[in-house]
């Protein structure tokens, strides 16, 4: 007795030492979680197009520590999740799932310096880290310049995305509230290159000058040299009509290694009404050893805030590709106030060298075969 007395006592003690810091810490959660189905009469599948979660939880105003969750390989009704396998010693969480989880640390305000003139932010844990993304169409696939410590373009801490993570250490520097200085790197950069290590560290800037937005850095991205990205964009507005244009370039340092281009432009009348279309260059799998291109582009109809419809397309310029017009996807939508529903018809090429299929809303390509899906979205 005497025993459970004096854990209690201890118990009691530690909650009253814990309440002053849980009493300064603030939580928040946001997130989206959309699920869907898509049949063509003959087959069906279904899948998650979002399932993600960001817990913050806020120390102090400098402080916040970030988890964040996001599995799109969940079982599903009509299939199954896809089996877990060993990640290697890559850095990244073992799939399906990724995980964030950092923290964010503004060094500025920790010392009282004046954040006009110089902001320091210190990000450490695991995590993903870009340079912004650039892009002006909804598959947003020509953001190539968005690198940094990640496996891809545009999922980093200024993507929407998580992405698959590495332990690192990263600073994010805004000088004069005019440019941004970063640096990062993971444990994975100080060994060499295999098949079961990707190095990955990154250092870079970013800007915006009144219409004008540009980033350039160099990133590992699993192999020695690395890769150089550039980025510009322009927006402009007129009345009612805003413009948007974009060029990036990634230069692969890498041995016989190929540089990518892309470019693209977007018109936006009454907020209601948008055109774009994006050309961009990339590495067939067949013959990863030249370029070829591709481009994707949208014309997107708001009907009201809480109606609209959408269709997207993705081109394939490479010659040797059995079919020029490799996917399309149309859908109308609804919301309902946190809530979306969505109805849409997707379609992809089957032939020689096609793109795969990519899905934008769609639940995913139904093996290639396409057909009517539904989708339920909730943004909290």
């Amino acid at each position: 007795m005497r025993k459970f007395r004096f854990l209690g006592i201890v118990a009691a003690a530690l909650v009253v030492i814990a309440l002053p810091a849980m009493a300064g810490t603030t939580l928040g959660a946001s997130g989206e979680v959309t699920y869907g189905i898509i049949g063509n009469g003959t087959t069906a599948a279904d899948g998650w197009v979002n399932a993600y979660m960001n817990l913050n939880a806020t120390i102090d105003a400098n402080n916040t520590v970030v988890l964040g969750l996001q599995d799109t390989n969940m079982p599903t009704v009509l299939g199954k999740a896809t089996a877990l396998t060993t990640a290697g010693n890559t850095g990244q969480a073992v799939p399906p799932l990724d995980v964030n989880f950092y923290l964010k640390s503004d060094i500025a305000g920790d010392l009282g310096l004046d954040a006009k003139t110089i902001d320091p932010v210190l990000y450490g844990g695991y995590g993903v880290f870009d340079l912004p993304d650039y892009n002006v169409t909804q598959y947003g696939t020509e953001g190539i310049a968005a690198m940094g410590v990640d496996n891809g373009y545009a999922d980093g801490i200024f993507g929407a995305e998580i992405g698959a993570g590495y332990g690192m250490i990263a600073l994010n520097t805004t000088v004069l509230n005019m440019v941004n200085i970063m640096a990062g790197v993971a444990g994975t950069a100080f060994t060499a290159p295999s098949a079961t290590n990707k190095p990955q560290a990154m250092v870079g800037a970013y800007t915006t000058i009144g219409p004008i937005q540009a980033e350039a850095g160099w990133a590992m991205q699993g192999t020695t040299s690395g890769f150089i990205p550039i980025g510009l964009k322009f927006n402009y507005t007129m009345g009612s009509v805003a413009l948007a244009a974009m060029g990036q370039y990634v230069v692969n340092a890498n041995t016989n290694g190929v540089s990518n281009w892309a470019a693209g432009a977007a018109v936006t009348y009454a907020s209601n009404y948008t055109i774009d279309y994006a050309v961009l260059s990339y590495e067939p799998g067949y013959e990863p050893t030249v370029a070829a291109l591709k481009g994707t582009g949208d014309i997107i109809v708001n009907i009201t805030p809480t109606l609209g419809v959408i269709g997207s397309v993705f081109m394939n310029f490479d010659p040797n590709a059995a079919a020029a017009f490799d996917t399309f996807e149309a859908s109308a939508w609804a919301k309902f106030g946190a809530a979306k529903v969505r109805l849409g018809y997707f379609y992809d090429s089957t032939g020689l060298h096609n793109l795969g299929g990519p899905v934008l809303n769609a639940p995913g390509d139904n093996a290639l075969n396409g057909g009517i899906f539904l989708t339920t979205d909730l943004t909290f």
